[in-house]
């Protein structure tokens, strides 16, 4: 047993005790939703756990306490860090919680390694890494949880160690986490598509990296500059297609996607479909469905009717 919970009365409970579990041979992950309860690890408990340390990320609610002599108090937000060799009680406020409970072997460190307790920066680089892997984590768990994905739970996993500084000397590892980085990097993108800062000079210093790094990250789609004109055109080409003849409707996506001009909107369009935006759309849109009916009805005709064809 990891710890033992008394359950509290409180004006905030609503009678829930929720609790999925999943197991791997590394770690063991966990999405709680619960009333108030105290939480006690013992020195019993820590002879049981002393080579697991616990990541825990509030959702919701509070949880006051103490590790050793030290005071704690976890708000939704940060990841908490907890070394199972230490003990630690505490009141948790109702509250919706997910926990990931790991081999420290599993993250480069020896089973009596003592980490210290204490909190990963959800905006540092290692802490949005981390936050993204978690969530991608879960996601696939409450989708099916009938078994953890390898990939996912595998860069969790790194980008876990990253953030507690173990020594990543595998190339998988740092592999996991370069990926990692990259879909943080692209989901920072994809928010900042209308500022007209966004460039390659901002992402070196909001993630501090070194421009060979990051153009490495997207060689495959020629290049950071690239990929944010491509995704900047994509958005902005689906605002148009709402309202494609509305008066003013191409200066106001150019804007509001970060494009420099009207006219520099236009051109990339071209560049990127042989035709301006305006030009791209049918005044009188028929579904590709109805305007190909008919050609594909005679194909399909002209299929049975060949010699040989079957009746």
């Amino acid at each position: 047993m990891m710890l033992d919970c008394t359950p509290l009365i409180t004006t905030r409970n609503v009678g829930a005790y929720k609790a999925n579990t999943w197991y791997t041979d590394k770690a063991i992950l966990l999405h709680n939703e619960t009333d108030a309860f105290v939480m006690k690890h013992a020195r019993r408990h820590v002879s049981d756990t002393s080579h697991l340390v616990l990541l825990r990320r509030m959702l919701s609610g509070k949880l006051w306490g103490r590790v050793g002599d030290a005071s704690t108090i976890y708000t939704a937000g940060p990841i908490h860090v907890q070394d199972q060799e230490m003990r630690y009680e505490g009141i948790q406020d109702r509250a919706v919680f997910q926990s990931a409970f790991i081999f420290k072997s599993a993250l480069g460190f020896h089973p009596s390694t003592h980490l210290r307790s204490g909190q990963i920066n959800p905006e540092s680089v290692a802490g949005r890494c981390l936050i993204t892997a978690w969530d991608d984590l879960f996601d696939q768990l409450w989708a099916n949880d009938t078994f953890v994905d390898a990939q996912l739970f595998e860069r969790f996993l790194a980008c876990a160690q990253i953030a507690l500084g173990a020594p990543a000397e595998r190339e998988d590892i740092r592999t996991h986490a370069r990926n990692a980085l990259y879909e943080v990097i692209c989901r920072f993108i994809e928010k900042n598509l209308g500022d007209f800062e966004l460039a390659v000079p901002r992402l070196l210093h909001e993630f501090g990296v070194s421009r060979a790094s990051l153009y490495r990250m997207f060689e495959e789609s020629g290049g950071v500059r690239n990929y944010i004109r491509q995704r900047r055109a994509t958005r902005a080409l689906l605002d148009v297609s709402r309202h494609p003849f509305k008066r003013g409707i191409i200066r106001n996506v150019a804007d509001q996607w970060g494009f420099s001009s009207a006219p520099n909107f236009n051109r990339i369009i071209r560049d990127l479909y042989g035709f301006s935006p305006g030009a791209m759309f049918d005044r009188s849109p028929r579904l590709i469905s109805e305007t190909r009916a008919s050609n594909f009805g005679k194909r399909i005709e002209q299929a049975w009717t060949r010699p040989g064809a079957s009746s």
